[in-house]
């Protein structure tokens, strides 16, 4: 039994694209990187932001390639978002471009905002039940 449960949702739905999470996770082992966390797991890898489906050595790299991204994004940006300058992950619906590149200052400034909006959320909603 697996206790993790971001752990069991990515197995779930890579299982349902036929996909084995395990092929994928050695992949990134011995050619990106895999962080799993008990409120996060990370998968990706480290590529030039002009060419971002080309994984590269880390030394040649400014942008960190998100393939795979669960739980709390915040934390995950904490451990794994230091001297990378551009990140990059694939977005396949909006009508928007496959791969998507972003300075990394912008998409942590994103989360923060919008985490500090679930937090505001959440102290309104306390209030509101008192």
């Amino acid at each position: 039994m697996i206790v993790n449960r971001h752990i069991q949702k990515a197995i779930e739905q890579h299982r349902n694209d036929g996909v084995d999470f395990h092929d994928v996770v050695s992949w990134h082992l011995l050619h990106g990187v895999a962080m799993f966390h008990p409120d996060f797991i990370v998968l990706g890898y480290y590529c030039r932001h002009d060419e971002p489906l080309k994984p590269r050595d880390i030394k040649e790299s400014d942008c960190g390639y998100v393939t795979y991204l669960a739980g709390n994004m915040k934390a995950a940006m904490k451990v794994s978002g230091d001297g990378i300058e551009f990140i990059g992950f694939r977005r396949g619906y909006k009508n928007l471009r496959p791969s998507q590149v972003y300075p990394m200052n912008r998409v942590a400034a994103l989360i923060q905002q919008q985490t500090n909006h679930d937090h505001g959320r959440r102290i309104s909603a306390k209030r509101a039940k008192n």
